[in-house]
């Protein structure tokens, strides 16, 4: 049935997403600690064994198969994040936290499927006790940044398909207001792992470029007296998940989003619609440059 399987994504990404999370590290310091393997490894099993198992959304394998189609459609009946389509070949896609419950599956091909794909992450299958023949490699090469107005989007993953169901993208973007991230977020058919105030105190702040210079001013003071009460608040002992209540939305984050090609295409659709808030829909253009290969213009 199993004729082979491509893997999109790695450890390295995986990793590079969870620590995304917790540091203020630059993306550069975070890219550097990817040459402590062990490092790497003690982080990839703490996130299984703590059940923090969407971080494993950032990667993604498309399987391809030989057999009847709907025998196969039953077969992956009970697991609704897993794609299958046939044309010249029949391919069955998913990510790895899907992989994770399918080895639970009482499915005995279902089981060995799941195994296999997790087989082509050695760390991760090290964790779950699962042999690897694949080749260690914790390098990530991030594509050509593009950057407007602070916002910054690094592309991670840049794994195309005919069909776009199994077409893969990934994205690190830094920069955008919580305003933002909120609106981002709520495009459900994407994962996210967004950077915690819980653990990261704030950096800078985002304000509209569009808006009048007398009103930035106005807006800048005030953002700025609630940085100067959370450190205020921080230095009295008040710990940072606490402190934060008095942050503004204006506070910048930064967050790893990955998703199908299809589900990329759905949110281009909403956010580039000129109805969009302007934040959120210079973030899909931009985007739009690496999903759709255009040019990007931000004239409106």
């Amino acid at each position: 049935m199993l004729e082979s399987i491509e893997k999109v994504g790695s450890d390295a990404i995986i990793y590079l997403a969870a620590r995304l999370s917790r540091s203020s590290k630059s993306l550069e310091g975070l890219m550097k600690e990817l040459e402590d393997e062990d490092l790497v490894r003690r982080l990839i099993r703490n996130l299984f064994k703590s059940g923090h198992h969407s971080v494993f959304e950032h990667s993604f394998v498309r399987v391809y198969l030989n057999g009847d189609l709907s025998a196969l459609k039953n077969m992956f009946f009970d697991f609704k994040y897993v794609e299958l389509s046939a044309g010249k070949e029949i391919v069955a896609s998913f990510n790895l936290r899907t992989a994770l419950e399918m080895i639970q599956s009482e499915n005995k091909l279902i089981r060995s499927l799941a195994r296999e794909s997790i087989s082509n992450f050695p760390i991760l299958a090290s964790v779950l006790g699962i042999e690897s023949n694949e080749r260690l490699d914790l390098s990530v090469e991030l594509g050509r940044r593009i950057e407007r107005d602070g916002i910054r989007i690094f592309p991670a993953i840049q794994s195309d398909y005919p069909d776009e169901r199994h077409a893969f993208y990934s994205f690190i973007v830094e920069g955008i207001s919580r305003v933002c991230s909120h609106q981002f977020v709520r495009h459900r058919t994407l994962s996210f792992t967004q950077q915690s105030q819980r653990h990261v105190k704030p950096g800078d702040f985002y304000l509209p470029s569009e808006l009048s210079e007398s009103v930035i001013r106005l807006m800048t003071k005030e953002v700025n007296r609630s940085f100067d009460l959370y450190e205020k608040l921080v230095k009295m002992g008040v710990k940072k998940e606490d402190a934060r209540y008095i942050l503004p939305q204006a506070v910048t984050t930064r967050l790893f989003v990955s998703g199908r090609k299809i589900a990329w295409n759905h949110f281009l659709d909403l956010r580039l619609d000129p109805s969009a808030q302007a934040e959120i829909r210079k973030v899909a253009k931009m985007v739009s440059y690496f999903i759709r290969k255009r040019g990007v213009s931000f004239e409106e």
